[in-house]
């Protein structure tokens, strides 16, 4: 994968994440080019 590609993919998990009502968040983690793990926050927005 190219960087823009990884980047990409950060941004497309962060947006899945605020339209899931959660911390616009996303990560990867590289590794020798290929992609180890994701992350997404599982930190539900708390409304008073």
């Amino acid at each position: 994968m190219l960087d823009k590609q990884f980047l990409q993919r950060i941004i497309t998990l962060a947006a899945d994440n605020a339209a899931e009502g959660r911390r616009p968040f996303g990560a990867i983690i590289v590794e020798d080019e290929t992609q180890s793990a994701l992350y997404r926050t599982r930190w539900q927005r708390h409304h008073s």
